[in-house]
């Protein structure tokens, strides 16, 4: 049996960035924190290997991460499942 998933969610996101330089004794640092509404849009697909075994598919695109209009991407993957039984 196939199986075809999609979701979608809009939700609060925060995104924290912090970097820290050391050099000579000398050092510096900052943070940075960011809040708002996103979006994330999932799929996904399991394709029957055999009785116990199927391969999945999956794609989840994300946009406005913490609220940022210029962040977002798309991560591909597939994996296998297996039923132990």
């Amino acid at each position: 049996m196939h199986c075809l998933d999609a979701a979608q969610a809009k939700r609060p996101t925060t995104l924290n960035a912090d970097m820290s330089i050391d050099a000579n004794a000398v050092s510096a640092s900052a943070n940075k924190s960011y809040s708002g509404t996103g979006t994330l849009y999932g799929v996904g697909y399991d394709q029957k290997f055999n009785e116990t075994t199927k391969i999945r598919y999956a794609a989840v695109k994300y946009s406005k991460v913490g609220g940022e209009s210029d962040s977002g991407g798309t991560i591909y993957s597939i994996g296998l499942v297996k039923n132990f039984e």
